[in-house]
């Protein structure tokens, strides 16, 4: 269970990596067609408005049940300064670091359901398309995966209340190891947490190859059309 617990790992990192300059690839490749910041950042309201609602209610739903008050949600992307794209926004009210690292988590834990769920659901149509007629059906199931990975990892503000949580929790378990405290599950159990695992994986190794040939064909499409337009970058030279 450990091993597919570390690729779980690996393969969200590389969404992780992936989703941000997904993100800002979109952008500079409808700017330097339109040379229009707003068009740009309305293609991304509708690209990622599915993601970027669940990843918001997530935050939300998190807060009303820890009762912490919640303000303004937004769900239109910014610009940062650091050119990096910022999908939407909920404002919270003071509250202690562990429930806001819950708050926190909630994205990205109910996204690698969501992926699970949609995985299960769409995934085995993927493998049929030359015998099946549910092309349809296979785009949907690729445009979740992808805009859900895409919009599931929360902000470094976000998830400010691990500095603190994180170091206590994990000397908390340390001392309990230490004192004898262990923790064991029954066979079954543990045979049932590695299979969903194993499906979970699966589904986001199909995910980050999605996600992946994305990222390659805007790269190529934006490079080809900076050279034809006589420009390195007109995306980027906006930040």
């Amino acid at each position: 269970m450990f091993t597919q617990l570390f690729l779980s790992a690996l393969l969200l990192f590389s969404l992780f990596l992936l989703s941000q300059k997904i993100q800002t690839s979109v952008f500079n490749n409808i700017f330097i067609f339109t040379n229009n910041k707003n068009i740009a950042i309305g293609v991304l309201v509708v690209l990622l408005l599915p993601g970027t609602l669940i990843h918001e209610l997530a935050h939300f739903l998190v807060a009303t049940i820890l009762r912490v008050p919640t303000g303004e949600l937004t769900v239109i992307p910014s610009i940062e300064k650091n050119g990096e794209v910022k999908a939407g926004r909920l404002f919270l009210g003071d509250t202690d670091p562990f429930r806001l690292s819950l708050i926190g988590l909630a994205p990205i834990l109910i996204g690698l359901f969501l992926i699970y769920l949609f995985g299960k659901l769409f995934v085995p149509y993927f493998f049929q398309l030359q015998t099946t007629n549910h092309q349809l059906i296979i785009i949907l199931g690729i445009y979740l995966l992808f805009v859900v990975s895409l919009t599931m990892f929360s902000s470094k503000k976000d998830m400010q209340g691990l500095v603190i949580t994180g170091p206590i929790s994990l000397i908390f378990i340390i001392a309990l190891y230490f004192v004898g405290v262990r923790v064991f599950l029954e066979n079954n159990l543990l045979q049932k947490i590695e299979s969903i695992l194993k499906d979970l994986n699966y589904y986001l190794l199909i995910t980050a190859v999605i996600n992946y040939l994305v990222f390659l064909i805007l790269t190529i499409n934006l490079a080809l059309w900076s050279r034809f337009l006589g420009t390195k970058n007109r995306g980027s030279s906006i930040y």
